[in-house]
């Protein structure tokens, strides 16, 4: 293969040069320290604690705060199975009649995670509190469960009140 001519970029169909001849070598170009992580060894930045108190209710407002400014849906979806082993267990239990304690666990663990999952979303938008929240699930497959928590991410103030009222 024949090298295109100096400062001809990109070279002509047919004259491009074998992998490896444009810069250094592969694996030898080492970035500036702190530049850019090198492959495999990203590390997320560290969990930042959670900014202030969270309000939620499934109301339409709250009794003692004001609505300043509605930010639109947030949500937080969970899928859970409950795998081969507990599921045998938790069918082996509802045989008998009475709480099926493994299935029960699963889901008040989804819905709190749903929960946390609602709330950071919430937080990206810049709330400080949710509306309307609700709850809704479904069935992907007999050993799937998808849980959603949803509501309407705003920010809300402490309502101020006069002295003596």
């Amino acid at each position: 293969m024949s090298q295109p001519p100096p400062g001809q970029y990109p070279p002509p169909p047919g004259q491009y040069p074998p992998p490896g001849q444009y810069g250094p070598p592969p694996g030898q170009y080492q970035p500036p320290p702190g530049q850019y992580p090198q492959p495999g060894q990203y590390q997320p930045p560290p969990a930042q604690p959670a900014p202030g108190p969270f309000s939620i209710t499934t109301a339409l407002q709250f009794k003692d705060m004001t609505i300043e400014r509605e930010l639109g849906l947030t949500f937080g979806l969970v899928v859970r199975s409950m795998g081969f082993v507990k599921g045998l267990g938790a069918g082996l239990t509802a045989l008998r009649q009475g709480e099926v304690t493994q299935y029960t666990s699963l889901l008040e663990e989804s819905r709190r995670h749903a929960i946390d999952r609602m709330i950071d979303n919430a937080r990206l938008l810049g709330a400080n509190a949710i509306i309307a929240m609700r709850f809704d699930s479904s069935e992907i497959s007999q050993q799937l469960t998808e849980i959603v928590a949803y509501g309407t991410a705003v920010i809300a103030q402490p309502m101020i009140t006069e002295p003596g009222q």
